[in-house]
């Protein structure tokens, strides 16, 4: 699959559901599957989602998935995928302040355990933007 992921063409991974796979996975943790993804077309790493214009960033950082975060270092695209804007005007630092409701579930319960999380969040988003 990721052979044929070089060589296709905008029109055919989007026909292909190439992009919602990449951010169904972004969002569900699927690291291997977006690592496998992003080593065969490196170019994927900027799609953007087709109404919010988040990046696969933009919502690894509002799901929670710190792992696929991580693989933000790895990108020599770092500076403008961070720099980047949704439809609102939203950058990556916004999203670590918003909460997608999905994201709440199967964590430890309490206002201040989630408070605490999510300013985890916030450092570990806006220390990238330094680096």
């Amino acid at each position: 699959m990721c052979q044929e992921l070089q060589c296709s063409s905008d029109k055919q991974l989007e026909k292909g559901l190439v992009y919602k796979a990449i951010f169904k996975a972004t969002k569900k943790g699927m690291v291997e599957f977006v690592t496998a993804i992003w080593s065969a077309c490196p170019e994927l790493v900027s799609a953007e989602e087709e109404f919010t214009w988040r990046n696969p960033f933009m919502c690894a950082v509002l799901y929670r998935q710190y792992e696929i975060f991580r693989l933000l270092c790895c990108f020599s695209l770092k500076d403008s995928i961070l720099a980047a804007t949704d439809d609102e005007g939203n950058n990556i630092l916004h999203m670590a302040a918003m909460t997608e409701p999905s994201a709440r579930r199967n964590t430890i319960p309490g206002a201040a355990f989630h408070m605490q999380r999510d300013l985890q969040w916030f450092k570990v988003t806006s220390l990238a933007l330094h680096y």
